[in-house]
């Protein structure tokens, strides 16, 4: 059953509304060619349909999954034929990306909380200490839990003659 033409349009500010996207996320989308106003009033103002307003809603969803605008050009043209296999295929295909991509950014931050908590752990046991045994501030001193060696390539170097 084919849908009825759309007959409401909307400007930019209600279809911001509508989508819970930013009037400037919308103009940013159609400058890079996924949207398109249905056209202008005689004032300039921007109308969209609702055909415009599902496909914007269809970008949140990608962009929300970590899909890149090229990766939603592509969506959306392979959407456009009506070819439901291919588009369907090529959602495994970065679905798939992006799993492997958050596993390794969990391990990352499981890595992290890790450091974390063991640093966390020994600058209690710092703070517990009635006397700093920290003679000449060494790299491993208890009372910084993070080394300075650890910092020292992020630290700017002193400038010369100083």
């Amino acid at each position: 059953m084919r849908r009825p033409p759309d007959h409401h349009l909307w400007r930019i500010g209600e279809l911001a509304a509508r989508t819970g996207v930013t009037p400037e996320t919308i103009r940013y989308y159609e400058r890079c060619g996924l949207l398109q106003p249905a056209r202008r009033t005689a004032s300039g103002y921007r109308l969209y349909s609702d055909s415009e307003r599902r496909r914007l809603l269809f970008i949140r969803r990608a962009r929300r999954l970590g899909c890149s605008l090229a990766e939603i050009r592509d969506l959306l043209r392979l959407a456009e034929t009506s070819a439901c296999q291919p588009l369907r295929q090529r959602v495994v295909e970065i679905l798939q990306r992006r799993i492997a991509e958050c596993q390794a950014r969990l391990a990352e931050l499981q890595q992290l909380h890790a450091d974390l908590e063991r640093r966390y752990h020994a600058a209690v046991r710092a703070q517990e200490e009635a006397v700093c045994r920290c003679p000449d501030f060494p790299t491993d001193c208890a009372c910084l839990p993070v080394g300075l060696d650890e910092l020292a390539p992020q630290l700017p170097d002193a400038p010369a003659g100083r």
